[in-house]
């Protein structure tokens, strides 16, 4: 397993990507969230890859429709030519572009510069929380990003919590196929729990941030494994 050592530059201009979907199912959206070299801006771009559910996106300004392989494409260009990393929460990203970037080259070269923030954050934990007990929740684990998001104290709105992100994405995309795939004329609840989908993937990149941030500050680089 190939390792690479973290600094603190790397974690202020990495790419954090954050997927939703479906378990049974290829993403319905990718959040991806990081600075801008030229402006020094923070910018989020949500990618929605689902067919279904492309009306959804001009609601939302943040949202656009593209699919896994051409955003993919765009983010690794951005990678490569300004030496940043993805960094992901666990390794359901891992997985999913494994199975789904159909291009070998971008693929491994995505892979080779996907490092797991959850592993940066537990080592943290470890030095700087170690009497910190996180319970254990069947089908989510222990190491979840909320619960390191409240370690530093960064606020998560209500509607941003997780754990029914799936069943949301379940009842809009029924409502979706029972309107021809026509976003304004599906029900206000739908148009509620879809917002509910998009709010949640933002905090979870930008909280992803924040806590990669605090974790570096405090052990200056660490030595973490790459996906590949």
């Amino acid at each position: 397993m190939t390792h690479v050592t973290i600094t603190k530059k790397d974690i202020m201009k990495g790419i954090y990507i954050d997927f939703e979907g479906n378990v049974d199912m290829a993403p319905t959206l990718l959040g991806a969230y990081y600075i801008e070299r030229e402006t020094r801006h923070l910018k989020l771009t949500q990618y929605v890859h689902e067919t279904k559910f492309r009306s959804t996106v001009r609601r939302y300004p943040k949202c656009t429709f593209l699919n896994l392989n051409d955003t993919f494409e765009q983010l690794a260009e951005l990678a490569y030519r300004e030496g940043r990393y993805f960094f992901a929460w666990s390794s359901r990203e891992k997985d999913a572009i494994s199975m789904l970037i159909k291009n070998h080259d971008l693929r491994e070269y995505v892979l080779s510069h996907l490092i797991d923030c959850k592993k940066l954050a537990k080592k943290w934990k470890r030095r700087y929380r170690p009497n910190v007990e996180i319970p254990y929740i069947t089908g989510q684990g222990r190491h979840r990003l909320s619960e390191y998001a409240n370690l530093i104290n960064y606020s998560i709105p209500t509607r941003a919590v997780g754990g029914n992100t799936g069943e949301n994405l379940r009842y809009v995309r029924g409502q979706l196929q029972n309107h021809s795939n026509r976003y304004l004329d599906i029900t206000n609840l739908a148009k509620k729990r879809w917002e509910n989908v998009v709010i949640h993937n933002e905090h979870d990149c930008k909280s992803m941030r924040e806590v990669a941030k605090t974790a570096i500050l405090d052990l200056n680089e660490c030595r973490l494994p790459v996906a590949a």
